[in-house]
């Protein structure tokens, strides 16, 4: 790994820890300067290749021939400690208010922005970006938590009651329960607000409630995804941290693009993503 990509990696770690354990984060303000940049070529490789990434992984849900339920219920002992104890049988009103909550948390990004264009404190020309972050944000989120479920196979925590509800296991879904997909984009929602919020307006006296009401969103969702008996805790706290480095990742790579663009009076940067079947391979120069 060259020291280029080590800086990246180190500076990036500090971001999305940072974020996640406060919510917050600090900016010098600079007027002069675009607070993020956008390139085709980047934009339509994380784009172009999280969507591809997410078709091919439901295509294998469909096609894959992944193993059907032989109707016996699974033995709880297997499962560790540590997850058996929160461990419920499937209930399908908090099933149903979990995804509410999740949807709630996903529109938030959209209303604060759209609310604050609208007061006349962010340019109505900024939204599409902040439109194009977040569709990048929510497809590498969905490819790469669809393509973890696919590679590990783990059993739902509803399988392992008596009282399993056969409506809930249709498309081979009883067996995809690491990580938790609800849990991945709504903290996926919730970091990329706290992070793109904290860019624009460092010292907004918003950015914390902000924080607080985001995040609250995201945690309720992961709550009733293990109250709902869809998810053990390890697929939560699994789905919160790679929904962080997503929400915060995709907003990270283009302001660091628009401070190269501002030091090297380019228009994206040094910054080069490939896509493979394996993910996503991003180079930035600092």
């Amino acid at each position: 790994m060259t020291s280029d990509v080590f800086c990246f990696l180190k500076k990036f770690v500090l971001f999305a820890l940072t974020s996640f354990f406060t919510g917050t984060l600090a900016f010098a303000s600079d007027t002069k300067s675009p607070v993020f940049a956008y390139s085709v070529p980047v934009d339509a490789s994380i784009l172009g290749g999280g969507l591809a990434l997410t078709a091919a992984s439901y295509t294998v849900q469909r096609y894959g021939g992944l193993p059907e339920w032989d109707g016996k219920k699974f033995d709880i002992s297997d499962v560790n400690a540590f997850d058996r104890w929160a461990a419920r049988p499937y209930n399908r009103a908090l099933d149903y208010t979990g995804t509410g909550v999740l949807a709630a948390g996903m529109i938030l990004p959209a209303a604060v922005f759209g609310t604050v264009a609208a007061l006349g404190e962010l340019e109505s020309g900024e939204l599409p970006g902040l439109a194009i972050m977040y569709a990048e944000s929510w497809a590498v989120a969905v490819s790469t938590k669809n393509l973890l479920k696919y590679a590990f196979h783990r059993v739902r925590p509803y399988m392992y009651f008596d009282t399993i509800d056969s409506g809930a296991i249709d498309n081979f879904d009883f067996e995809l329960s690491w990580p938790s997909g609800h849990t991945t984009n709504a903290f996926m929602s919730a970091g990329f607000l706290t992070y793109v919020f904290a860019a624009y307006y460092p010292t907004s006296q918003w950015r914390i409630p902000l924080t607080a009401v985001s995040y609250a969103f995201a945690a309720g969702t992961g709550v009733l995804r293990i109250l709902s008996g869809n998810h053990f805790i390890t697929d939560v706290l699994s789905g919160a941290v790679l929904g962080t480095l997503c929400g915060i990742g995709i907003p990270f790579i283009h302001r660091e693009m628009a401070k190269n663009s501002s030091i090297n009076g380019t228009s994206g940067g040094n910054v080069s993503v490939a896509v493979s079947p394996l993910g996503f391979n991003v180079s930035l120069k600092l």
